[in-house]
């Protein structure tokens, strides 16, 4: 009589001694009678635990999440806002939207750099100077110390109170802080845009932007930092507007 084990399969016959008991000597499971039950008394040896007994039907396997992975650089970024002045942001009317937004260059602090260099290069030339060039240099270098100062503090008003802004609607420009001027075009009655650099505002970027209106006047706007970017944007904007 063959005798197989349910768990594992081994078979062996009823008359081996290979094993003391009547348990599988591969998984130590008891065999499984295949017309007879097992003896009166029987004790299975070395019976494993119930949590590590084998079973016939195979773990389902287990599914795993992906792990996440946070890459800066593959996030959409959301396009930014350009930054306007309160004159703009106040001026803007429902449904109208900034599109662009020009800044005055830094040229417009060179002169009083220039001026507060020469002072100070100045101020040690006083004490090797022959005593009838002493009195002209001793009025020059406090002069251009005083214009040099005045210049700068003029340029840093000038570049933080001037706003060029487009939005979809118009394009607007605003300077001074006391007195005020400002320029409120519709791209409707806009003709061209032109722009006017020399050398060196060819070298660093800077320029005059002339808008031309519909009545034949112009505005010009003096040191715009990018000012070809500034009329591409406009043209871009007018060329948009419905005929």
């Amino acid at each position: 009589m063959k005798i197989t084990c349910k768990a594992c399969g081994h078979t062996r016959s009823e008359g081996d001694a290979d094993s003391p008991a009547l348990d599988c000597p591969k998984c130590k499971m008891p065999y499984a009678w295949s017309e007879t039950q097992l003896p009166t008394g029987y004790a299975p040896q070395n019976k494993p635990p119930p949590s590590e007994r084998p079973t016939n039907s195979p773990r389902a396997p287990q599914k795993r999440a992906p792990p996440k992975t946070t890459n800066p650089s593959n996030k959409e970024r959301a396009p930014q806002q350009p930054k306007a002045g309160l004159y703009v942001r106040g001026t803007l009317a429902p449904g109208e939207h900034l599109v662009y937004c020009g800044n005055i260059h830094w040229i417009v602090y060179l002169p009083g750099l220039i001026a507060l260099a020469m002072a100070i290069a100045l101020t040690p030339v006083i004490a090797s100077t022959p005593q009838e060039s002493v009195v002209a240099i001793a009025i020059a270098a406090p002069l251009l110390l005083l214009y040099g100062t005045f210049s700068l503090i003029r340029a840093f008003i000038v570049k933080r109170t001037t706003e060029l802004a487009l939005t979809t609607k118009r394009v607007v420009a605003k300077a001074g802080f006391i007195r005020r001027d400002t320029v409120d075009l519709n791209h409707t009655r806009v003709e061209s845009y032109s722009v006017s650099q020399s050398v060196l505002g060819r070298l660093l970027d800077y320029g005059t932007v002339i808008v031309r209106g519909t009545g034949g006047a112009t505005t010009p706007i003096r040191g715009v930092s990018a000012p070809l970017e500034f009329r591409r944007q406009a043209a871009a904007l007018t060329d948009a507007q419905p005929a």
